[in-house]
């Protein structure tokens, strides 16, 4: 029978925290997915975005530093994403930061959801 072995040092996952979730909701270019921006349950926070779109689109952060100043940040190193193929980017999220998800081809039909993780 195999061994677990787990080092000192590593930090297990102990907790997941449901974000916000896009279920083949309409929306338009340029336009902010989410009614409200997702911001950290704690400092530093460490978030999983999956997304797919129905269309090629390139997709970006709109990271706001708390002064409702959007800094872009594209994902996927600005190339569009593959239609109907699922992605899963984990960032981090600063205190006091809060972000929200964009487009950049016609109307798509989005599916998205955001899961935060806890460590302990």
């Amino acid at each position: 029978m195999p061994k677990l072995i787990v080092r000192p040092e590593s930090r297990q996952f102990v907790g997941r925290t449901f974000k916000g979730a896009l279920k083949n909701l309409s929306k338009a270019v340029d336009t902010d997915w989410f009614a409200a921006n997702i911001a950290p349950s704690n400092a530093n926070s460490s978030h999983i975005i999956y997304i797919s779109c129905p269309t090629e689109t390139v997709v970006n952060l709109q990271m706001d530093d708390g002064t409702n100043t959007n800094t872009t940040m594209v994902l996927n190193t600005g190339t569009a994403l593959a239609a109907t193929c699922l992605y899963a980017f984990q960032i981090e999220v600063p205190s006091g930061y809060s972000y929200n998800i964009q487009h950049k081809t016609g109307t798509q039909l989005i599916d998205c959801w955001i899961i935060e993780l806890g460590v302990d």
